[in-house]
């Protein structure tokens, strides 16, 4: 019993593995879990907005520029899903009030490596160019942090 619930979850532990929001494995799994739960189709897309968001810390563009872009990506992700569209409005606002670590974690990486190689930039850059810039809303009375 114990091998086959081992071998039914190796599917999600492996793919935890490239989901990329959050700070750490623990961030990633449960964002992760709230998105396949909340956001079933969308949960690749939501994942490029926080893989675009990472290179734009990594880059350190202006962070209100990185979050910006992150909250709009995310926001046309889940348009059409009230549900998604709630989560992914803390998913936005969790950056915004606690990515300045992160942040500066990034800008000490880039310090200390050197910068970013001009291709790492360049993509980057053409991925939060290609951003959807529609702002989906939470639904009607849901409850959003401030």
């Amino acid at each position: 019993l114990l091998r086959l619930l081992c071998i039914s979850l190796l599917p999600f532990i492996a793919a935890g593995q490239d989901f990329q929001c959050g700070t750490d494995k623990i961030q990633s799994d449960i964002a992760k879990t709230v998105v396949q739960f909340n956001c079933k189709d969308k949960v690749s897309e939501i994942n490029k907005c926080c893989g675009s968001h990472d290179s734009c810390y990594d880059q350190q563009q202006p962070r209100g520029t990185c979050d910006a872009t992150f909250c709009t990506c995310v926001a046309a992700a889940s348009a059409g899903n009230p549900l998604c569209g709630f989560y992914t409005t803390i998913f936005c606002d969790t950056a915004k009030v606690f990515g300045e670590g992160a942040y500066k974690k990034a800008g000490e990486a880039k310090a200390k490596n050197g910068g970013a190689k001009k291709e790492e930039a360049a993509a980057a850059a053409a991925v939060a160019h290609a951003a959807p810039t529609a702002v989906a809303q939470p639904p009607p009375g849901a409850f959003t942090p401030v």
